[in-house]
């Protein structure tokens, strides 16, 4: 099984592509603002700061591989939906955060 962590632009619909014509296993990860997504029965809609519940996602579906593709908008901090692991990580982060 293959987990894709999506984000915006042209460039994951590609691999989706790619990936559906050899017939591969695979889930997404959306990541996308419009859910581009939504509409693939093996996607996940997440938010950015929800990393736990992306990791509990590809260990339930058994993943051993991820690609992450896309881009993904710079979150405003202050409305960043956190979990635990969001929160638990966030320290660390917190240098990267005073360039935006």
């Amino acid at each position: 099984m293959i987990g894709l962590i999506f984000g915006e632009t042209n460039f994951p619909i590609e691999i989706l592509r790619k990936i559906k014509k050899k017939r591969l296993n695979h889930l997404i990860i959306d990541l996308t603002k419009s859910k581009k997504f939504n509409k693939n029965k093996s996607s996940y809609s997440v938010s950015i700061g929800q990393f736990g519940k992306i990791l509990n996602i590809l260990k339930k579906n058994n993943c051993q591989k991820v690609l992450f593709a896309g881009k993904v908008v710079k979150p405003n901090i202050s409305k960043l939906k956190l979990d635990f692991k969001g929160i638990y990580y966030m320290p660390k982060n917190n240098q990267s955060f005073k360039t935006w």
